[in-house]
């Protein structure tokens, strides 16, 4: 099992998410914003992280900047949207 990190300005939409992954976690963290989880990318070290791709905080994605490539160097980002467009 694994550790995941859920990242969503969103409550409910970390509760979805949340739900979705349950059980395939051994650990489920989340944070509202890009600050929170750099934060908790460096204490956690998820091996996982689902990050919002619309929040404007996530724009620069943190958990990307190079002062963090040791702290994700085995860790899969994956940069997610709640939004749906219209054709």
């Amino acid at each position: 099992m694994q550790k995941i990190l859920i990242v969503d300005d969103d409550a409910r939409i970390r509760q979805v998410l949340r739900q979705g992954v349950t059980g395939l976690a051994s650990t489920l963290v989340e944070a509202s914003d890009g600050g929170e989880a750099t934060a908790l990318s460096a204490t956690e070290r998820p091996a996982w992280v689902l990050i919002d791709s619309t929040d404007p905080k996530q724009q620069a994605n943190p958990l990307k900047a190079p002062t963090r490539k040791s702290q994700t160097r085995n860790t899969t980002i994956e940069r997610q949207t709640s939004y749906a467009k219209e054709h």
